[in-house]
């Protein structure tokens, strides 16, 4: 949250202040503008096959869902959430108004001129490993993961296979089977010779 929502200054509480409340919205309403021109679908069809290479075989389908969805469920509730959330803001007291808009008109003039103002660089890994969380699942090793990655990002952004185990701990992600691998698992099972 910190990261996506730079101007909020969000504190550890159960309840948000007036202030953090404008600024994520305001810095929602920035992003949404920013991605809107950044994600801008180029001419040309893309090249499905490397993307199910990356993404797994269902990603047309994947895509063609997830923009339906968005467009006919998300944006227009997304709409009414903002204008409800201002609505509710006028609706109060001065001093809690007052610093909600002054939060609010900070946020929403930050917008951003590429994906890499997104936070750092594992911030990037990290929304891949959230939204692409099926493929990831199906990779057999964390050094398949770092390769995908790379695939991705470049080897340059992605950094070593160290850094990406040490996400994947953080994250508690173990990709797979459990257990001991299966050679070593056959050697324990066959019965020892014995000499006689």
């Amino acid at each position: 949250m910190e990261t996506f929502h730079p101007t909020a200054k969000l504190k550890v509480s159960e309840n948000w202040e007036p202030g953090e409340v404008g600024a994520l919205l305001g810095q929602q309403i920035a992003h949404f503008d920013s991605l809107g021109k950044m994600a801008e679908v180029p001419p040309e069809e893309p090249d499905w096959k490397k993307l199910r290479l990356v993404y797994g075989k269902d990603i047309k389908k994947r895509v063609e869902t997830y923009n339906k969805k968005l467009e006919e469920e998300f944006f227009p509730d997304i709409m009414r959430g903002w204008k409800f959330a201002v609505k509710l803001a006028l609706e109060q007291e001065y001093q809690p108004c007052a610093k909600f808009f002054a939060a609010f008109g900070r946020a929403i003039e930050r917008t951003v001129s590429d994906f890499g103002d997104f936070g750092r660089t594992n911030t990037r890994i990290y929304i891949v490993l959230l939204v692409s969380w099926r493929s990831v699942q199906k990779l057999d090793s964390i050094p398949s993961l770092h390769r995908g990655l790379c695939k991705i990002f470049g080897t340059h952004v992605v950094g070593d296979l160290k850094r990406i185990e040490k996400m994947c701990q953080r994250l508690d992600l173990h990709l797979g089977r459990r257990g001991r691998p299966v050679k070593y698992a056959l050697q324990a099972r066959q019965p020892a010779s014995r000499n006689r």
